[in-house]
C-alpha cells in the first residue's frame, strides 16, 4: 500500500500525468498459484489450495505495463509483492482487531 499510496501523491502532484492512464504496479508477472501462496504465508496459515477448472472468460495472464509510471512520474516500487502483503495483513490484525 505505501507504494500505491506513493504513486498517487505522485500522479497528484505531476501536472504531465493529467488525462493519462498511468498503471501503478511491480511490473512482473505474479502467478495466482504464486500470489496465494504468498498471502498463506503472510497470513501463518496452511490450508488446502483448491483447483478448478478454468471459467469460460476468465484472463489468463495479466501483466501491468508501468512504463508510464516511471517515465512521467520517475515511480519505481520499492517494495515487493511479499512484503507488502505481509504488511497489509499485520495492519488489518493490528487496526481491524477485534476487542477482546
Amino acid at each position: 500500500m505505501t507504494d500505491t499510496a506513493e504513486a498517487a501523491i505522485r500522479i497528484y502532484e505531476e501536472p504531465a500525468s493529467r488525462g493519462l492512464v498511468i498503471n501503478v504496479g511491480s511490473g512482473r508477472e505474479v502467478s495466482i498459484n504464486d500470489l496465494v501462496a504468498l498471502l498463506l504465508r503472510a497470513l501463518e496459515i496452511d490450508v488446502p489450495v483448491v483447483h478448478v477448472e478454468q471459467r469460460s472468460g476468465d484472463v489468463r495472464r495479466h501483466l501491468a505495463a508501468t512504463e508510464r509510471a516511471r517515465d512521467t512520474l520517475g515511480f519505481a516500487p520499492r517494495v515487493s509483492i511479499a512484503d507488502g502483503l505481509a504488511q497489509t495483513v499485520a495492519w488489518y490484525g493490528q487496526d481491524l482487531a477485534v476487542p477482546e
